[in-house]
């Protein structure tokens, strides 16, 4: 590694926000005390274009310490560094004295919604809600057992319960762990379709390890079936126009529900609202609960389903 990589690496190393003495940090770097020093020394020449500054800590629990803004490229996380933060949280989770766990579940959400996704240009969205992690332990029991069939790339039979279909056993290639919506999710090979799914940790009632190896499918591809934090398999995207008022207007201007969503406020104090949403009842579902505070102005298909679904809900009533 040349100098200008090692000084980048140290500026990732200090900002983490504590005080690093220079011997810690020779030892994290591989090299020479003698070097950080000349590190510091090139990066002191840099500091006040780029707003930071690194801090001579004198005394025996003194060293460098970074302080000010600085744009730094984020170190990436090992493997092992990425199971540590899984089995942390998991174990803090799980202990009665560490009472604020919702803090807990926000602070990790941040963290694990790309914690286990390779590829940069996936993006994931993770929403903070404490009750996803009920089942904390049979979760970790599932988790640990996919991961372990992951990297040695063994086929794994489970009691998956399908939210269109009876639950049945399925057998399965697990290619991906990842977290989206603050669940933790799988991407497989399905060996009953021939094609690749996700699975929700939290609907698998039993699951087995077999010695059946298998290959990842060549063309797999993460960001085929999650693009732009939308499921590609819960629906294609196609654009929508809504007129909100009075609460629900409040509402979409503080929360997105789709992509590239804009807000307009109109003359009558209403919000003419333009987004993307995803061809499925989960859309519809939202729509609907919205009552008559929102109305679907286009695409007139749409529009044709609501009365639909609100047809069928009469009828019932």
């Amino acid at each position: 590694m040349g100098k200008a990589a090692m000084c980048i690496r140290m500026l990732q190393i200090l900002n983490t926000g504590r005080i690093y003495k220079v011997s810690e940090l020779a030892e994290m770097l591989e090299t020479n005390p003698r070097n950080i020093i000349e590190y510091k020394k090139e990066l002191d020449e840099i500091s006040v274009e780029c707003g930071f500054y690194i801090q001579n800590i004198p005394g025996r629990y003194g060293g460098y310490k970074l302080n000010g803004n600085a744009v730094i490229p984020p170190t990436k996380l090992t493997g092992s560094e990425k199971s540590t933060l899984v089995e942390a949280f998991n174990f803090l989770m799980s202990t009665d004295g560490f009472v604020d766990k919702t803090s807990l579940v926000n602070t990790y959400s941040k963290i694990m919604s790309n914690l286990l996704i390779e590829d940069k240009n996936l993006e994931l969205i993770a929403v903070n809600k404490v009750d996803a992690y009920r089942e904390l332990p049979k979760i970790k029991k599932w988790y640990e057992t996919i991961d372990k069939c992951i990297k040695e790339k063994k086929a794994i039979l489970m009691d998956y319960s399908f939210l269109k279909e009876p639950r049945h056993t399925v057998k399965v290639h697990p290619y991906q762990l990842f977290v989206y919506d603050n669940e933790w999710r799988f991407f497989a090979w399905s060996m009953d379709t021939n094609d690749v799914f996700y699975y929700k940790l939290s609907r698998i009632e039993n699951i087995e390890e077999t010695n059946e190896r298998f290959k990842v499918w060549k063309y797999f591809r993460p960001e085929n079936y999650l693009k732009d934090g939308v499921f590609t398999q819960n629906g294609e995207l196609f654009p929508v126009t809504l007129i909100a008022s009075g609460i629900r207007a409040k509402i979409f201007k503080e929360k997105e529900y789709g992509k590239n969503q804009v807000c307009e406020d109109l003359p009558d104090g209403r919000t003419k609202v333009t987004l993307e949403m995803q061809k499925n009842y989960s859309t519809y579902n939202f729509i609907l609960g919205c009552g008559d505070l929102v109305e679907v102005v286009e695409p007139e298909w749409l529009k044709d389903k609501i009365v639909e679904i609100a047809k069928a809900i009469l009828e019932k009533y």
